[in-house]
């Protein structure tokens, strides 16, 4: 299955000034694992965004902050991995996440919020894209800023893919988190979407991953995957299942921004017309390095990226065709 429209077409692609632009918060973290307390800058951006420039992208950032000085900081950042920060300054305190991991998984709380990016404030020369991947983490993102995204994207024949997380999390008053569907229709406007395993659930309120999946590409998108950390992931095209086994890091440093790494290298090498089973080994691959802490600001390199990938099972089963498949519609 490969990316339908113009973006097939390697010409096109480079015509445009971007080949990914990543939309969402970056954040200030304090990350708690079994070895101790770190604080460190992430978000889907930076590690998404320093993943996919080490491929060979032309990349793109949209966020907001809180204060000029982490402006600047996260603009230096960028620049200094070849990526185009283009970053908004907020009324909020910089979106800042405590998350710590145990044996009974990960518990996330959000300390501080940017607040909403609305399509208004993004510079368009950021949108000259070939593919937009919306990232949310904190509901930064509306369901109308969706909205005008897609219809400003498909006139530009540009794909639009999104990461559940920020669609589905819902913060309690004491920043606890929980799960809860996304708005409406949200879904309809994405060619791609990706999630964890409780996101997925939560969007589709079915516990069969394979089933929710199912439900997920019914709404629109034409592809649907679940990650599954330890166990790999799934994915859903309209007549096929990819089944894809996990790769054995050779150590478990830390996790975060592994699933920010999957969807945004699977969506760099999409829009160049690789298969979705390639693009998924791939996307394995990246993240594993997250997990090994060699990405995002080791020295992978791609050729190490592509050669791991090589190492990745995947299992494909063909099932019959989705009836409401069918590409997205203007709205």
């Amino acid at each position: 299955m490969k990316p339908r429209g113009k973006v097939d077409a390697k010409g096109d692609r480079l015509a445009r000034k971007y080949e990914v632009t990543i939309i969402g918060h970056v954040c200030n973290d304090s990350i708690i694992t079994p070895s101790g307390l770190r604080r460190a800058k992430g978000g889907p951006p930076l590690y998404g965004g320093l993943t996919a420039c080490r491929l060979g992208v032309r990349v793109a950032v949209v966020s907001k902050v809180g204060s000029a000085k982490d402006l600047r900081d996260f603009s230096s950042l960028f620049r200094r991995y070849g990526i185009s920060p283009y970053i908004l300054l907020g009324k909020g305190k910089t979106t800042t996440f405590e998350i710590a991991y145990s044996d009974e998984g990960r518990t996330i709380k959000l300390s501080s919020n940017a607040g909403e990016i609305l399509f208004e404030e993004i510079p368009k020369e950021a949108l000259n894209t070939s593919s937009v991947l919306i990232s949310p983490v904190a509901k930064e993102i509306s369901y109308n800023t969706v909205k005008s995204f897609f219809r400003y994207l498909k006139r530009r024949r540009a794909l639009l893919s999104a990461d559940l997380q920020g669609f589905t999390r819902c913060f309690l008053r004491d920043g606890r988190l929980t799960f809860k569907p996304p708005k409406g229709d949200l879904l309809k406007f994405f060619d791609i979407v990706k999630g964890s395993e409780r996101e997925v659930k939560a969007a589709t309120g079915c516990e069969n991953l394979e089933e929710a999946l199912r439900r997920l590409v019914e709404q629109g998108p034409k592809i649907a995957i679940v990650t599954l950390g330890e166990q790999g992931c799934i994915a859903r095209c309209s007549n096929s299942i990819f089944y894809v086994s996990p790769l054995k890091p050779r150590s478990v440093i830390d996790p975060t921004g592994a699933g920010d790494a999957f969807i945004a290298t699977f969506l760099a090498y999409y829009i160049q017309s690789k298969s979705l089973e390639e693009c998924l080994r791939l996307a394995s691959a990246a993240a594993t390095y997250i997990v090994e802490r060699r990405l995002p600001f080791g020295n992978v390199t791609k050729n190490e990226i592509e050669e791991l990938a090589k190492n990745v099972k995947v299992k494909r089963r063909n099932v019959a065709p989705l009836k409401n498949s069918s590409p997205n519609t203007s709205s």
